[in-house]
């Protein structure tokens, strides 16, 4: 091993041999085993608030995948959805027949490609009857670029978000993050819409005046730091309009759910107990509630708010238990007539 390099390469190894059994050859320490061996799993207390009430006619845009089919068979099984399947109808029956489902008495609406598919989709939107949106196999931005369309009639006059219901059985709640998928960087009127509509939906899920937690990098009011500057100006508007809610920031993660770190850090009460947490950007939502999905195997129910009924959104690499539970959680949101902005 000569070489001017020998000596370097000679010192990584004894490194790789002395931290092998502990590091490098340890399963533990595979990247691969940071991720929840666990498998993901419904909540059923969700479950039963779904259970009342006659199926939710629903619309399916892009019924043409085995995993959107296998999930709306479940929720149809379930009794919880009427659906009507938007995609090419060709490719949707070999796919049922595929999974055996018999699809026979369910509407297909014929739609070839994925601008089709959300034409489609969004020209049916405005019928009264329905109930909910799945997003199913195809881009979201191309499903809600059609969805948003005025004649789509989706749209209330409200802002539009997104919102990751996460469940698991260690936790002694379930905890709301928005926005990891719609808004950017949500200013002081998206933070209202926001409120408003988590506050609805834990009163549908019967958990009324949940605790809000308005996240940035400090618990201090930092002109450097515009998140911090728009958390307190949100958190002065919710005081002053009165909302059913307790609401509380800026604050950093540890904060909004450790009670240890809130006493450390002398933050009162309600710090350290988040029902909910509203994210400085679209990408601090989105690793968050990847992160808890992956590492944690949370189970993560996918709602878009704001509009006239809610749109489920999920991704292609969601759980079986996600897609059921993001049925589950707008069906109860349409019951309740919870999904838009009051």
């Amino acid at each position: 091993m000569a070489g001017p390099n020998a000596g370097i390469v000679r010192s990584r190894l004894c490194v790789a041999r002395a931290l092998g059994p502990r590091l490098g050859h340890h399963p533990e320490y595979r990247i691969t085993h940071m991720l929840s061996p666990h498998p993901i799993e419904f909540p059923e207390w969700l479950g039963d608030l779904a259970k009342p009430g006659p199926a939710t006619r629903a619309l399916v845009a892009g019924g043409q995948a085995a995993h959107v089919l296998e999930g709306v068979r479940q929720a149809t099984d379930a009794g919880w959805l009427e659906p009507i399947l938007v995609g090419p109808r060709p490719r949707m029956r070999a796919v049922a027949e595929e999974i055996n489902w018999d699809i026979g008495a369910i509407e297909l609406v014929e739609a070839e490609g994925e601008p089709e598919i959300a034409s489609a989709t969004a020209s049916l939107a405005a019928d009264p009857t329905l109930g909910m949106i799945l997003k199913g196999h195809i881009h979201t931005n191309v499903l809600l670029g059609a969805l948003l369309r005025k004649e789509a009639g989706i749209r209330t006059g409200g802002r539009l978000l997104h919102v990751w219901l996460l469940t698991h059985p260690d936790f002694e709640r379930p905890l709301a993050i928005s926005d990891g998928a719609l808004n950017v960087v949500p200013d002081l009127e998206t933070g209202k819409s926001i409120l408003h509509s988590l506050i609805g939906m834990f009163g549908a899920i019967g958990r009324p005046r949940p605790r809000i937690a308005l996240l940035a990098a400090s618990e201090e009011v930092l002109e450097a730091m515009p998140a911090t500057v728009t958390a307190r100006m949100i958190v002065d508007w919710s005081g002053a309009a009165g909302v059913n809610a307790e609401v509380f920031g800026p604050v950093a993660m540890d904060v909004a759910i450790a009670p240890e770190a809130a006493q450390i850090k002398g933050v009162s009460h309600p710090a350290g107990h988040a029902d909910a947490l509203v994210v400085p950007s679209i990408e601090v939502g989105n690793v968050l509630a990847k992160a808890l999905i992956w590492f944690r195997s949370a189970c993560a129910a996918g709602v878009v708010l704001g509009g006239r009924i809610p749109i489920t959104i999920t991704s292609r690499s969601d759980a079986p238990a996600a897609r059921l539970a993001s049925v589950a959680l707008a069906r109860v949101l349409a019951r309740a007539g919870q999904e838009g902005n009051r």
